[in-house]
């Protein structure tokens, strides 16, 4: 059987907005320098360095097009800017994590795909609408648990650090 990851359009879009929004700031500042900009534009411009960081984070490392394959045990990776593929078999994985992440309205459910302590690859109920089926398809890899969601625990996994200890 075939799982594909069906996307949520409203969690990507949201995304490329805030990158939109980002790269607008920073060409403003690039056009009028920072000499001339007040203390309240500076931090404007932190925010929006901050917010533009993270959106380039989390579409390189969330949203990728997911193929799962549970007859052959394989899932496929394809990101949707790089449009780069990878496949793993279920075993390749050590493991799996859960984690809550708190978002408006409630929590968003990450799953990650953990190797040699490190989080590989995320499947975001942000991102996914199927998120459950999808968690069903992946019952073979061996599950880790679940941890508390902190964002210090978020940059270690984008910057590429072991969550496991």
């Amino acid at each position: 059987m075939v799982i594909k990851g069906k996307f949520r359009t409203f969690g990507y879009w949201l995304t490329v907005i805030s990158l939109i929004g980002g790269i607008s700031a920073i060409i403003y500042f690039l056009v009028f320098g920072f000499h001339n900009t007040t203390l309240a534009g500076l931090i404007l411009f932190l925010v929006a360095l901050i917010i533009l960081l993270g959106g380039f984070g989390r579409l390189f490392f969330d949203s990728n097009f997911l193929v799962i394959d549970t007859e052959n045990e394989t899932i496929t990776f394809t990101n949707q800017l790089t449009r780069k593929r990878s496949t793993f078999h279920f075993d390749y994985f050590d493991g799996k994590l859960i984690s809550l992440e708190p978002i408006k309205g409630g929590n968003a459910r990450n799953l990650y795909l953990v190797k040699d302590k490190k989080a590989v690859k995320k499947i975001t109920d942000f991102m996914y609408s199927n998120h459950r089926q999808i968690e069903d398809a992946l019952q073979p890899v061996k599950d880790l648990g679940t941890f508390k969601y902190s964002y210090i625990k978020t940059w270690k996994i984008s910057l590429g650090f072991p969550i496991l200890d």
